[in-house]
């Protein structure tokens, strides 16, 4: 197996969270209250919206054309509100398209916010006005009722407003039942850490699964849309979310687990030690106060410092371990005094409340370039029991018998069994076992070349071959390869 040839990894390794995407306004931090505002703010626009598409409206008794005007103006309300979350949230881009908004500025954004909402109800409220004679009449009938109704009920406002008082005072306030359900719950978390998770069909697979999580930290209780996806060349897989962090599950064919990952981040690695996935989730309470330090840090290494304009939700956030990277960009005037989109990247070394710049990329250039060790550098191997006449070889893994060699620039893994003639059995759906010679020969160009013996394709689990594997020869595996030797 290929490895990377050098002690570090250049900084393009940290995996980011977020991208550059279209998402929800209110969603981005993943705090819990900007969330819970941005969800109540929504759902009270569907009610609305579905309250107008479904009511009778205040006059019963009308044509069909004056319903419609109904139903259009409301609907046009209703969007003038909606239509701004609309654009905060970049759908298709219009945030950065659209005059004031574009500049990311508060006071801007407010005014464009402001107009548009102003014009969609100038709008709605134009629409009325189709409105038919008779139905005209029956509104101002309506009107006149209703204000003789609030004439009456003016005389018991007094009375109605003490005992409004005291029932208030007897019960608990809305906002203390919202604190009490969003509030952290030591017990709460205790039970979550041994909750079953029935996700997998398959019973192996899912108790397999549930220790693989232990292993990694990972609570099955906190797993979202977790769902299958199309089969992987070793087995079968699955997708799903844990505190809005995409995750992959790869089984292989015979239901062990392959591996667990956080992006392309190999949290559970088959035959390696496990990596705790609290040390790869992003703090967004840290990425937020480092986004701010960001700013006046970039600002800081501008032509024209005071043209800088940044974009408030075009961030990509990524940790490992102690290290955070940021990404965006910023509209300012470059070195020629021109308006562009200059883009950078920060990688901050983060230390309990203290944290500094160990990479700093501006418009292309690493102007700091301090570089950082690859996530799994120096990843212990756990060591896999074998009997006398049956092992599992497991790619990347190295075992009883791997060896590291160098071939010009590259690392792959040689397995030395001994010689002799073996029963193997592919332990995934796909894989292919090579029989080569350990001498090498240089070619015309070169280059180093392995000369193989025999190549052995398998194409199911549990299928089985007969490998023959001879003095001064070795096993060479495929990528994500899993097979049990059993001698003859």
């Amino acid at each position: 197996m290929k490895e990377n040839d050098g002690p570090m990894q250049g900084n393009d390794s940290i995996r980011e969270e977020k991208t550059k995407s279209f998402r929800l306004f209110g969603f981005r931090s993943r705090k819990w209250y900007k969330m819970l505002l941005a969800s109540l703010y929504l759902l009270l626009l569907f009610i609305s919206f579905v309250a107008v598409l479904f009511s009778d409206g205040v006059i019963q008794e009308t044509s069909t054309f004056d319903s419609f005007i109904d139903k259009a103006s409301g609907l046009i309300v209703v969007f003038a509100f909606f239509v701004p979350y609309l654009i905060l949230s970049n759908i298709f881009g219009l945030r950065d398209k659209l005059p004031l908004y574009r500049k990311h500025k508060f006071a801007s954004t407010t005014l464009a916010i402001l107009i548009s909402t102003f014009v969609f109800v100038l709008i709605g409220g134009q629409i009325l006005e189709l409105h038919s004679n008779e139905y005209e009449k029956a509104y101002a009938v309506y009107t006149a009722q209703q204000e003789a109704t609030a004439n009456s009920d003016n005389k018991d406002k007094s009375e109605t407003d003490e005992k409004g008082e005291a029932k208030a005072s007897d019960g608990v306030s809305l906002w203390d039942k919202i604190v009490g359900f969003f509030s952290f719950d030591e017990k709460t978390e205790e039970k979550d850490e041994v909750e079953t998770f029935d996700g997998i069909a398959n019973d192996t697979l899912n108790t397999n699964f549930l220790s693989a999580c232990k292993k990694i930290g990972l609570k099955v209780g906190k797993i979202k849309s977790f769902q299958k996806e199309d089969d992987w060349a070793g087995g079968e897989r699955y997708s799903f979310s844990y505190y809005q962090h995409p995750m992959t599950l790869y089984a292989n064919g015979d239901n062990t687990i392959n591996s667990v990952n956080l992006g392309d981040i190999k949290l559970f690695l088959q035959g390696f030690e496990s990596y705790p996935i609290k040390d790869f989730l992003v703090d967004m309470d840290i990425a937020d106060q480092l986004a701010v330090e960001s700013e006046d840090y970039v600002k800081s290494n501008l032509n024209y410092p005071s043209s800088a304009d940044f974009s408030m939700l075009n961030w990509s956030y990524g940790r490992e371990r102690s290290y955070y990277q940021l990404t965006s960009s910023v509209e300012a005037k470059n070195a020629f005094g021109v308006e562009s989109e200059i883009p950078f990247r920060i990688i901050y070394k983060v230390n309990g409340d203290s944290h500094k710049i160990v990479a700093f990329m501006l418009d292309g250039t690493w102007i700091i370039d301090n570089k950082i060790p690859k996530y799994d550098k120096g990843r212990k191997e756990i060591k896999s029991s074998s009997t006398g006449t049956s092992f599992t070889l497991v790619d990347e893994a190295l075992g009883a018998y791997g060896e590291k060699v160098k071939i010009d620039s590259s690392y792959y893994v040689w397995y030395k069994v001994p010689k002799g003639t073996y029963t193997v059995t592919s332990n995934s759906n796909w894989c292919m076992v090579y029989v080569d010679k350990d001498k090498t020969t240089k070619n015309s160009d070169g280059y180093t070349e392995v000369a193989n013996v025999k190549t052995y394709e398998f194409t199911a689990t549990n299928q089985q071959k007969t490998v023959k594997v001879g003095t001064g020869q070795h096993i060479f595996l495929t990528v994500n390869a899993n097979v049990t030797f059993e001698k003859q």
